[in-house]
């Protein structure tokens, strides 16, 4: 009976284990779900939970709460998520104390922070997030400071510095920011010189390029965030994989170059992107159907589609924003989804793009407003979010910028009174386009452009046309 319990746990610490890890790693979450329930069951019998359980089963028990808050997160019940991510931290730091030179351990505990970070992270609660971020890389510099050598410990590494990286960018720390994502490229770039066909280093190499492109752009480059992104599907294209990760990293990148030749007003490449963006990432939700984070990137890809694709009249077609629309109705798990506000006023700001090119101006001012009224929600609610702010002043230029009627020109003129206050402060230091297009564009409105010849020049030397409007 001994040797049978042994050789149970054995297994068990395998699929929770290495198999696991092979699961997060090609974002099969619908696999990692049926492991950690099945080990879950392992662990049910009151007679396993006794107080003589041994550091591996208690352990193997950790890693099975981890594993069931990341299937939660991935499936967007997020709650859950929480108690299980802080259930399995409760066993680890115990077990901390009994091994703290175990390197599975120091691995296990720094993955435990850096999802409980991201719950916060999500909630853009950056200060929280920072804390948690530290400690996953506190827990990794251990790693790694204990065998410097193990591939492991330099990747967590690589992964923590991006994470610091990603949440300082948040807090307008480019510099930091910028930091960061060099020192992980740095860790990751080593690693995958010791394994240059490995294609999950090469998809995480991407991720890293991904992060460091926003840095650039934070500082108003944008020719050579288009080179990093040129570069990332260079490389990602080049491994011919059509694993679910490498497809997630691909269409971020070409979403990610649409809206950058959209600032050059490339239209033509825009599209080619915004469609490679909605193929790639559609690939991959064929593969793991329950996978909320990617259906939702999804969405994002149809709506970048609205924007630059040529108009339809077709209410039918899939590139068209009424069947877009029956597509969100119809998703049960969008109206859980805690930013299903965000998708729709996202959805709207497309359509009202979409319908004005195609000539249907009433159809388009009625999108428009409605998307306003959602990211005025948003950003009354979360008021240091600047992603919200960001879409609330896109929400009022279009609105501005699409005014014929003589007898509103005050409504124009406070729109874009309201843009400028909102955004002047966050462009003193944040140079992203998606923030200096609509200052400017404000500015354009009220007749103040030449007030800001410093971004002018930028513009110019980016080859962003002027004016604007």
């Amino acid at each position: 009976a001994q040797q049978k319990r042994l050789a149970a746990e054995n297994l068990l610490g395998f699929m929770v284990g290495d198999f696991a890890d092979k699961m997060r790693g090609i974002g099969r979450m619908d696999l990692l779900d049926g492991i950690s329930n099945k080990a879950l069951e392992y662990f049910s019998d009151d007679a396993q939970l006794n107080n003589d359980l041994g550091f591996e089963a208690n352990f193997q028990h950790a890693q099975t709460l981890e594993a069931m808050g990341e299937v939660a997160y991935s499936r967007n019940k997020l709650d859950e998520a929480n108690s299980a991510f802080h259930a399995a931290r409760n066993k680890l730091t115990a077990l901390l104390e009994q091994q703290p030179h175990n390197l599975e351990l120091l691995k296990t505990l720094g993955a435990n922070a850096f999802w409980i970070g991201q719950l916060d992270y999500d909630k853009s609660d950056w200060d929280a997030a920072r804390v948690w971020f530290e400690k996953y890389l506190a827990y990794s510099q251990t790693m790694f400071d204990i065998a410097p050598e193990d591939n492991d410990a330099l990747m967590e590494l690589s992964y923590a510095h991006n994470t610091l990286g990603s949440v300082s960018m948040e807090q307008q720390d480019f510099k930091t920011a910028r930091e960061g994502f060099e020192a992980s490229l740095e860790l990751k770039l080593q690693a995958l010189d010791n394994d240059p066909s490995n294609s999950q280093l090469i998809a995480d190499v991407a991720d890293t390029r991904s992060w460091l492109a926003r840095a650039v752009l934070a500082q108003g480059d944008i020719k050579p965030a288009i080179e990093i992104h040129q570069k990332i599907q260079s490389e990602l294209n080049n491994t011919l994989s059509n694993a679910p990760y490498m497809l997630d990293r691909l269409s971020s990148s070409n979403d990610n170059l649409a809206h950058l030749y959209s600032y050059l007003g490339d239209y033509k490449n825009a599209t080619e992107q915004a469609k490679l963006s909605y193929i790639a990432i559609t690939k991959a939700l064929n593969q793991d159907p329950k996978n909320e984070v990617w259906r939702i990137q999804q969405y994002y890809s149809y709506f970048t589609l609205l924007k630059f694709i040529n108009k339809t009249h077709d209410s039918n077609s899939i590139y068209h924003p009424d069947k877009i629309a029956s597509i969100l109705r119809a998703d049960i798990t969008l109206q859980q989804y805690r930013q299903e506000n965000l998708v729709w006023a996202s959805y709207y700001l497309a359509a009202a793009h979409f319908f004005r090119d195609a000539g249907e101006q009433s159809k388009s001012n009625i999108a428009a407003n409605k998307s306003l009224s959602l990211f005025n929600e948003l950003v009354v609610t979360n008021p240091l979010n600047k992603h919200y702010l960001m879409n609330l002043s896109r929400s009022q230029m279009f609105i501005a910028t699409n005014v014929n009627d003589s007898s509103k020109k005050t409504i124009e003129i406070e729109l874009c009174e309201q843009v400028k206050l909102r955004l002047e402060t966050i462009v003193m230091t944040n140079k992203h386009p998606k923030f200096s297009i609509s200052y400017m564009k404000a500015l354009a409105c009220l007749g103040q452009s030449e007030t800001q010849p410093e971004l002018v020049s930028l513009f110019i030397k980016s080859g962003i046309k002027m004016p604007l409007l």
